[in-house]
């Protein structure tokens, strides 16, 4: 099984750069100390200044980490310090020039992906923004689907800014597989979600997932759902998301909206409909709810199958 980090943040700001002659072992916390090298087991030491000096030898310490979980946990635990110490300390190096601190330990975090993304996900939701971004970013280079189903747990509970950041990273992930299904039913909660922050991210995620499976179709139902949501923050999403997606069949929920603007006078989800039908039909001249219907009928006849 693999371990789950507890307040892996709480103690960056005090540890010295892990390329002096001292290490963490374990999960940290608020006040733990680093252990020397020299007090470490002999087989952590010793691999752990092959990969900090780059000596020939972590040619063959590399896999050897990777294959086991004590090591690659000891390395992914240092390995997360690091590379959040050496962005916060501008440590990332130009184009072109060799890889930094920042760059090796980004490198290993996702050759080491078993044991490091389990990490990235707990740290998603995480209160700090850089350190958020930063297991984003590492979860989107290991490119792997089978993430996305961990992560799409963390879209239930938790602060409603951890919900939002869980449902953002989703939509740069890759598709989950035979698991897929089971993320796309806790993303479709999203619309449903008290936060209405949530809510805009939900119906974005989901019309990005759909369009990069090539499957719009999926998010027609949900995205209709979310025109009718009472946030116009959350209805201009929805409209967005059906708008890059192109499903000419969200249309007749596109005039519902357009209607309810009308009768209301809300001339914010007028705008929203008026601009997603016109990108969906090519159709210019700001029809109005009854024109735009009779439009549909005449389209619909014409290319039905």
């Amino acid at each position: 099984m693999l371990r789950t980090p507890s307040l892996l943040l709480a103690g960056v700001v005090l540890l010295p750069i892990l390329f002096g002659p001292a290490c963490a072992t374990g999960r940290p916390t608020k006040n733990q100390d680093l252990t020397p090298l020299a007090q470490l087991p002999e087989e952590f030491a010793t691999a752990w200044r092959a990969w900090r000096d780059e000596t020939p030898e972590w040619r063959e310490w590399r896999p050897r980490v990777k294959a086991d979980a004590k090591l690659a946990n000891f390395f992914v635990d240092n390995l997360v310090r690091l590379m959040i110490k050496s962005y916060e300390d501008s440590g990332l190096r130009p184009r072109g020039e060799l890889a930094g601190p920042f760059e090796r330990a980004s490198r290993e975090l996702v050759y080491l992906q078993d044991y490091s993304a389990p990490v990235m996900i707990e740290l998603i939701p995480m209160g700090d923004t850089i350190v958020s971004f930063l297991a984003g970013d590492i979860l989107m280079q290991i490119d792997d689907g089978r993430w996305c189903l961990p992560l799409a747990k963390k879209l239930q509970g938790g602060k409603a800014e951890d919900r939002r950041r869980a449902a953002e990273w989703l939509g740069k992930l890759p598709g989950a597989g035979d698991e897929e299904e089971a993320v796309w039913e806790l993303l479709e909660k999203t619309l449903a979600d008290p936060d209405w922050t949530v809510r805009v991210q939900g119906a974005t995620t989901i019309g990005l997932r759909a369009t990069a499976r090539g499957r719009v179709d999926l998010a027609r139902a949900p995205l209709s759902r979310a025109l009718g949501d009472s946030n116009p923050d959350v209805v201009k999403a929805a409209c967005k998301a059906i708008g890059k997606g192109g499903d000419l069949n969200c249309v007749p929920a596109l005039i519902n909206l357009l209607e309810r603007g009308e009768r209301a006078q809300e001339f914010h989800l007028i705008r929203a409909a008026q601009e997603t039908l016109e990108q969906l039909t090519k159709q210019k001249g700001h029809l109005g709810s009854a024109a735009w219907r009779n439009w549909w009928g005449i389209w619909w006849k014409a290319n039905r199958s």
